[in-house]
């Protein structure tokens, strides 16, 4: 699930800026590319994290100064996942059947099945009664079965496109959208490769607290990539020397870098990022 923790970065920002354009979260102008630097922020010695995003969806870009980056790699199994009571519930939202194992299963995989995550949150300076920052901006990677497929650094991963759930999560029929969620996971998980799901949610301020803090990738503010390809790279241990081969499951990695080049809406959305903190659970 998704985690509120996040490595919050200082940036500065050199960019084309467009003057004609605003963006829709918050007024300001909607910048087409921001270069951002967290210098000592990285913590690995042989490199300081960079972050580089551009395009933008519904006119709200991707590109923001002030992303909190959250960089996580997963080694829990799905066997290990237990779901809990707010879980069933979300099920039950999604017209999954709380009770049936294959359904629980279907569950795990797609809300938190992936082993490397990639999460930028815009935190407002609105809260839910003072315990947890509203999110604005929401901008995420994840990569599913790298340990199924022992995939390596450097390898591109295609998008896997989700984006037809879309319509139909926002319809309120349960059983359509329990239809292709089904349909989905299964495809995800029977087609033979590793996959990766791009999101970006322009504004998620209206959203419980629960949508944000649980499901992240099915927030009903979300739109999903329909292609592109993702790819993890230069991966470092804590004393600065590259993984060039990894082990599942994997404590060693410290740092590491992502890059994707996707379409959402109809519109490139790209990221360049290095020497990104990376944590490890489990």
């Amino acid at each position: 699930m998704l985690g509120t923790s996040g490595c919050p970065i200082d940036v500065d920002t050199d960019a084309d800026t467009d003057p004609g354009a605003t963006d829709g979260a918050d007024g300001a102008d909607d910048t087409d590319g921001a270069d951002e630097t967290a210098g000592e922020a990285g913590g690995n010695p042989a490199c300081s994290a960079s972050h580089q995003l551009t395009g933008s969806v519904d006119g709200v870009s991707a590109a923001y100064d002030g992303y909190l980056v959250d960089t996580t790699f997963y080694n829990t199994s799905l066997e290990e996942i237990v779901l809990s009571e707010i879980d069933f519930e979300i099920m039950e939202q999604l017209g999954l059947e709380p009770e049936d194992p294959e359904d629980q299963e279907r569950f795990k995989y797609f809300s938190s099945g992936f082993e490397l995550r990639n999460l930028y949150m815009e935190q407002l300076d609105e809260s839910y009664g003072g315990f947890l920052p509203k999110t604005g901006r929401d901008l995420s990677v994840a990569f599913f079965d790298l340990s199924t497929h022992q995939v390596q650094p450097g390898t591109p991963v295609e998008v896997f496109d989700v984006s037809p759930f879309e319509a139909i999560r926002n319809s309120g029929d349960r059983d359509a959208i329990a239809t292709m969620l089904r349909e989905m996971v299964d495809q995800m998980r029977s087609n033979g490769q590793p996959d990766a799901v791009i999101t970006f949610a322009p504004d998620r301020s209206d959203e419980s607290i629960v949508e944000v803090v649980f499901i992240s990738m099915l927030s009903p503010n979300a739109r999903f990539a329909s292609s592109g390809t993702a790819t993890f790279h230069s991966v470092l241990d804590a004393s600065g020397q590259p993984l060039d081969a990894l082990e599942y499951p994997n404590h060693d990695i410290d740092a590491l870098s992502i890059e994707f080049e996707a379409e959402i809406d109809g519109g490139p959305v790209t990221l360049e990022a290095s020497c990104l903190p990376t944590l490890i659970s489990g």
